[in-house]
């Protein structure tokens, strides 16, 4: 109904993760115009991975049961060298580890490709890794805890007064942003 509060159903919830399986899009339709959204390749960077959250791999075009343009999109998978036990993760849990990034476009019907290309990506660390600086981005640093050491160069006052609940043991983290790496 309309003006009703619209709720995921589907939502799966545990310690390591959060995923919604639905809503996703599969088509956009109108009169005799129709494009498709095929998912086709497996995901290998979630805990839980089916053909429910694949990715997007093709993009299909028609009118009628004519192909007007067709789209197909290629992925490069990364890994990462290490993950992140931190959060009870085991070490051999790959899922962190792996990264998809979108490769190339091709438009299979002009003949024509866009492709993509990324700076470093082997140096990237595996998600949820602890070696980040304050804004997520990778500092190269070997943090084994999250939590950044109190220090006067910290950017944020709020990990100031932590000191006074935390041991310091935990607030160990070097969260300084290094734009060089």
């Amino acid at each position: 109904p309309a003006g009703a509060p619209y709720t995921y159903s589907d939502i799966v919830k545990n310690k390591l993760s959060q995923q919604s399986y639905k809503p996703r899009l599969i088509s956009i339709s109108e009169d005799n115009k129709n494009v498709s959204f095929i998912y086709g390749k497996a995901r290998n960077d979630l805990f839980i991975s089916n053909a429910e959250n694949n990715l997007l791999t093709s993009i299909e075009i028609k009118n009628g049961n004519s192909l007007v343009e067709k789209y197909n999109l290629e992925y490069q998978d990364v890994q990462a060298q290490s993950a992140a036990t931190y959060y009870g993760i085991p070490s051999n849990e790959t899922s962190t580890r792996n990264r998809h990034f979108l490769k190339s476009l091709k438009n299979v019907t002009k003949n024509t490709s866009t492709d993509f290309s990324y700076y470093s990506l082997e140096k990237l660390p595996a998600r949820f890794s602890l070696n980040v600086d304050y804004y997520g981005y990778p500092n190269n640093a070997s943090n084994v805890s999250p939590f950044p050491a109190p220090r006067p160069t910290n950017n944020f006052g709020i990990f100031q007064g932590l000191g006074a609940y935390m041991p310091l043991t935990i607030l160990s983290a070097n969260k300084e942003v290094l734009p060089s790496w």
